[in-house]
């Protein structure tokens, strides 16, 4: 099993404070990502959020979508798919779909750094990170938790984890 670089058992709990339509969180720890997966799924559909660490690549591509990333990074990011699917279409890419208009809510929420990204192109199409070296080594944990704990609220504030915990999911 991967580690992560940080100790973070308070991470599932805490998240699940803030994203409580998504139910139990799942343990991921795959490619590129150490976190929760807090997500709902309906045929080949899956919808819902990421919470965790972004690591380094191990031989493959990043899970998430930003060129500027210096991982190992705190991360959070909504995610639909699959990306070639009609729900990815009307969730992300349509003009003044969900994820659009709740970047632009999120992106006034957040003035200073880190700012949200959106990937119409991406699975994960709405990402927020920031590096874990940006924290002073020391205190860490405490910076993450509070990188988590802003970015959760920023969210949940947004209406975009209720609005993704409602949406009728296709039944193939």
């Amino acid at each position: 099993m991967v580690r992560p670089p940080i100790s973070c058992p308070w991470l599932a709990e805490l998240a699940a404070g803030y994203l409580r339509e998504f139910g139990i969180p799942l343990p991921v720890r795959r490619k590129s990502l150490w976190g929760y997966e807090f997500a709902r799924r309906r045929g080949g559909c899956k919808l819902g959020f990421f919470v965790g660490l972004l690591t380094p690549p191990r031989g493959r591509a990043a899970a998430f979508p930003s060129s500027q990333a210096r991982t190992p990074e705190c991360g959070v990011f909504a995610f639909v798919r699959p990306v070639a699917s009609r729900l990815h279409g009307r969730l992300v890419q349509r003009e003044a779909s969900l994820f659009r208009r709740s970047y632009e809510l999120l992106t006034k929420y957040t003035n200073r750094r880190p700012r949200f990204e959106f990937h119409e192109e991406s699975g994960a199409a709405l990402i927020r990170h920031v590096p874990l070296a940006e924290f002073p080594a020391r205190r860490r944990e405490l910076y993450a938790r509070n990188f988590f704990m802003e970015t959760l609220a920023l969210v949940v504030r947004s209406g975009l984890a209720a609005k993704l915990g409602r949406v009728r999911l296709p039944a193939h």
